[in-house]
């Protein structure tokens, strides 16, 4: 026979709106007969999560706690004592997950909006110089040109 444990688990995809969405975590069980049972130990981690939500210079930050079911949990078996067939032991574990998120500044949008503002005016004025060399050159050629042919 086998005892299945059933909990929400919490999973992290930072890279989202919502960073967080539960499930039914159904992985965790232990078989057991009329003499040998077992104890699964499951390990839950923490985790952070720092949302910078201001496109402003200044600081909006909202933190998101919790605990999540990371590591693989470690199943032993033991003999049956005492009425106790199977046992689910939830730990804390060791290890802690810390993400963060920002957006871009609206400062670095006009930044770069206005590197990329001056870099296009610099082409226009190296272009603006090139034009007017060309046109001295052509129009030096035509009032000055060779009829030898």
């Amino acid at each position: 026979m086998h005892f299945s444990v059933y909990y929400i688990n919490s999973l992290v995809t930072p890279d989202v709106k919502q960073p967080i969405t539960y499930y039914l975590e159904d992985k965790d069980y232990v078989y057991f007969g009329k003499t040998l049972g077992g104890a699964n130990y499951i390990f839950v981690s923490d985790y952070q999560i720092t949302t910078d939500n201001s496109i402003f210079p200044y600081q909006d930050n909202v933190q998101t706690t919790g605990g999540i079911v990371m590591l693989p949990t470690r199943i032993s078996v033991q003999e049956v004592a005492n009425g106790w067939y199977a046992s689910f032991i939830f730990r804390k574990a060791t290890d802690r997950y810390i993400y963060s998120r920002n957006f871009t500044k609206f400062d670095s949008v006009v930044s770069y909006t206005g590197g990329l503002f001056g870099a296009l005016i610099g082409v226009l004025f190296l272009m603006n110089h090139y034009t007017r060399t060309s046109f001295e050159v052509a129009l030096g050629c035509n009032i000055y040109s060779n009829d030898d042919h």
